[in-house]
């Protein structure tokens, strides 16, 4: 019934929707990640490792799902080196300004060769849409995929919204969001709301097709158990036992706020109007991939 509802609301949406405007009026996947440009310079590079890492550890995401949470998690339990979005444009010109004009492949052997740690395991993370020009040449490489999802997606559609709107990526920006009650736009969230859940089901059929079986986790529950979700990550890639003493508290803080909430209510009435069918299948606010194939 789920997946029915879902490819409808889908078909019918698309069509009505804003385009996302180049100036980052609604949408703008192209607004710099400022807070992560430093993550690019030699500072962070590891020593030279040659050849093809021991792991591959593999986010895969969509926007605002706590990708960075988990990537950051990783390097404060000394699993993985620093990771960060290689296959974003805006990253990949500051590798560029290093390296020169590589070739996709000569920019993955590149960033094997810097950012491999000592123990030969290299970390990434990516949204659908940066890796579909990967996507070919990543099958030529064993991965550990972690996929991460966020339960409600009108929640994430909204932070997506918001990012987009203020290029406040992570909690150490939120300077930057000033937004005010009034720069609430439902087609925009709405837009937002239809990317999430094309790259989610984008992301099921590579699963699926390639016969992989990703760690599965939700941002809701990796919030709320934080160390547990951490110890049974390890124990599951085969690595070290990880022991909660030596697990840091996170550094980043949740960005959600009252004007969070009032868009979160709008939302939901301007849908309940717009798309009845969708708002009264109440699993709209814990979709998960699984419940895509339903």
């Amino acid at each position: 019934m789920l997946k029915k509802i879902l490819n409808k609301f889908l078909f019918t949406t698309q069509k009505s929707l804003k385009e996302p405007k180049e100036n980052g009026e609604t949408t703008n996947r192209s607004s710099t990640y400022s807070f992560a440009n430093k993550l690019n310079t030699e500072e962070y590079d590891e020593k030279v490792y040659e050849g093809i890492p021991r792991k591959i550890i593999f986010i895969a995401s969509t926007p605002r799902v706590g990708s960075t949470l988990l990537s950051r998690a990783l390097t404060d339990i000394k699993l993985s080196p620093v990771s960060t979005e290689f296959f974003n444009d805006v990253h990949r010109s500051d590798y560029k300004e290093r390296w020169g004009d590589l070739s996709d492949s000569e920019y993955i052997r590149q960033l094997f060769r810097y950012r491999t740690n000592s123990k030969g395991i290299f970390a990434i993370k990516a949204h659908h849409f940066q890796f579909e020009k990967f996507e070919s040449m990543m099958k030529n490489y064993t991965c550990d995929y972690i996929f991460i999802e966020r339960k409600n997606k009108f929640l994430q559609a909204i932070s997506f919204f918001r990012g987009s709107k203020t290029g406040a990526w992570a909690s150490f920006e939120k300077h930057l969001d000033i937004l005010s009650d009034d720069s609430y736009d439902y087609f925009a969230i709405h837009h937002c709301l239809v990317d999430i859940l094309n790259q989610n089901k984008k992301w099921m059929n590579f699963f699926q097709k390639n016969n992989i079986k990703p760690i599965h986790i939700i941002y809701e529950d990796f919030e709320e158990n934080y160390d547990d979700t951490l110890i049974s990550l390890v124990k599951t890639l085969d690595e070290e036992k990880l022991d909660r003493s030596s697990i840091p508290a996170p550094k980043m803080e949740k960005q959600r706020d009252n004007l969070t909430d009032k868009f979160y209510n709008q939302f939901i009435l301007d849908t309940n109007k717009e798309n009845p069918d969708f708002i009264k299948y109440k699993n709209f606010i814990s979709l998960k991939i699984t419940d895509y194939s339903k």
